[in-house]
């Protein structure tokens, strides 16, 4: 028996005839892992590649471009020690990647209220920026210590241990892609204020 976080687990040692059960479906959840992965990262980077535009849109100077970005690193350090028990718990891998989906689905939902026709307050671009912008970057910044973390995680729990450096190789790579992404995709659709809002609702 190991004790962690004052619960007690029972050690299991795998004999040469015993074998790591793994199931099919483990390459479809590390793929549904990945697209979460690159799209977390794709949102974060949604303004700078085009800041020029942004700055005219709303207003703003380019150090508040930079601060939409900044998010992420400042959001990282104050909630990685909040993230880690929560991965550690029971089903925590589980938990995890659902508050995540929640936290990405609040930041598009806030994001795309300027372009609903019935709000009027978000005429204002800059106080559109400040009470929507700001919130829904934080809140895609908090999941970023998730997807971060999670992939070592997937792969231990999901996967033999002849495909765990493959496995977790392709989730962490997921966000990188999703940086990628945002420099290639986000000039091509964004060339003018108004596209912004229409960026938000595809």
């Amino acid at each position: 028996m190991v004790q962690i976080n004052n619960e007690y687990y029972e050690t299991i040692k795998l004999t040469k005839n015993q074998e790591f059960r793994s199931y099919k479906k483990r390459w479809y959840l590390l793929l549904l892992f990945s697209i979460i992965s690159f799209l977390q990262c794709l949102i974060w980077f949604t303004f700078s590649p085009t800041a020029t535009i942004v700055e005219e849109y709303y207003d703003i100077g380019d150090r508040d471009v930079d601060r939409l970005l900044n998010y992420g690193p400042i959001m990282f350090l104050t909630t990685i020690p909040l993230s880690l028990p929560l991965m550690n718990r029971p089903k925590g891998v589980r938990y995890s990647t659902l508050f995540v989906c929640v936290l990405l689905s609040l930041c598009c939902i806030i994001r795309v209220i300027p372009s609903l026709p019935f709000v009027t307050f978000t005429q204002n671009k800059t106080l559109s920026y400040w009470l929507l912008l700001t919130p829904a970057q934080i809140l895609n910044a908090i999941a970023g210590p998730f997807v971060m973390s999670l992939a070592p995680l997937i792969s231990a729990i999901w996967f033999p241990s002849n495909e765990r450096v493959l496995s977790t190789s392709i989730a962490t790579l997921a966000q990188p892609m999703g940086t990628l992404g945002g420099f290639v995709l986000i000039p091509s659709i964004i060339k003018e204020g108004s596209d912004i809002q229409c960026i938000f609702c595809s």
